[in-house]
């Protein structure tokens, strides 16, 4: 709890100067500082499981130097913001507000989106313990780390998408969401080489690998929801849009969540629970852009599902 205290602190504001550079479009700064954060931690990890390090004392520090690091570059790239003049307390309160009313709608909304697969580790560790969560935790962390750097790419489009004008923006709209539509499945590829690895890494754990197939679609998803219907609608700053989509998928995921607890009663039925969640999030915003920019291909969304479940039935019933 200590760790976890001294972390946020440290996050909040790296988390603080990564978006200011954001919004000046220095967005390789902000990247970059994810990269020495997540880099570093992969380092030491690798060799603290090599000298077969158990503390998970010594992780949390050094997940924390990692994230130290971070703050340290930002603060240097951004040091000329430290010797900005603080505004006058009358000001700084009207562009408060002004703020809070923009961001409010955005972080329930990014809230709302965490929570689409938050929900499988809160059911599963209060209905099946600590050992159920561990084995699904896995997965999720290893999903979680390829979209960290999958989706810095919305970083980057999101400024260079302000500048275009309308009809250019429908055009690099279907450009993005049938390009992703075509490369995003060959990813699926990569399950069988990194099952593999993680066996042999971690054998205790080879058999709950299952959830990794059924977990790699959500890269599929969660990446164009990201890329196209995230970042597209904060161009057109249809936030309340945004919140629309994401609350309703959180609301489809609650309802899969109960029926997977009161019909199936299994751990593998609360990830696919909230992999329904995180498809549904996918259908309705790519449905409401089309709808907007007049451009719907509802082939290329049949052909992601249909993808999806073929190669989950493959994962599952096929060896590696």
């Amino acid at each position: 709890i200590v760790a976890a205290a001294m972390y946020l602190i440290l996050s909040n504001i790296t988390s603080f100067i990564s978006y200011v550079f954001q919004a000046i479009n220095e967005t390789k700064v902000a990247s970059f500082s994810t990269i020495v954060n997540r880099c570093f931690y992969l380092v030491v990890l690798i060799a603290c499981v090599l000298l077969r390090i158990s503390s998970f004392k010594v992780y949390l520090f050094f997940y924390m130097v990692a994230q130290g690091l971070s703050l340290a570059y930002c603060l240097w790239k951004g040091r000329f913001l430290l010797e900005s003049k603080p505004l006058e307390l009358k000001r700084s309160f009207g562009e408060t507000i002004a703020s809070m009313k923009v961001g409010i709608v955005l972080t329930v909304s990014n809230i709302s989106g965490m929570l689409i697969m938050g929900l499988a580790r809160i059911v599963i560790d209060n209905f099946w313990g600590l050992n159920a969560f561990g084995e699904v935790s896995l997965s999720l962390s290893i999903v979680n780390f390829a979209l960290t750097f999958i989706t810095q790419a919305s970083m980057v489009l999101f400024p260079a998408l302000r500048t275009v004008d309308k009809n250019s923006e429908r055009s690099y709209y279907r450009k993005i969401r049938d390009g992703l539509a075509v490369l995003l499945p060959v990813a699926v590829l990569f399950y069988g080489p990194l099952r593999w690895l993680v066996s042999i890494w971690l054998p205790q754990y080879s058999d709950s690998l299952i959830y990794l197939a059924f977990l790699f679609p959500v890269c599929l998803f969660e990446v164009q929801t990201d890329l196209t219907v995230g970042t597209f609608l904060k161009v057109r700053n249809e936030l309340k849009a945004l919140l629309g989509i994401n609350l309703a998928a959180l609301l489809i995921t609650l309802l899969a969540q109960v029926a997977a607890l009161l019909v199936f009663g299994t751990p593998m039925a609360a990830v696919m629970a909230s992999l329904c969640g995180v498809a549904s999030r996918y259908a309705i915003g790519t449905l409401y852009l089309g709808g907007v920019y007049a451009d719907r291909n509802p082939k290329a969304m049949a052909c992601m599902y249909l993808e999806s479940l073929i190669f989950m039935g493959c994962a599952y019933f096929l060896s590696i």
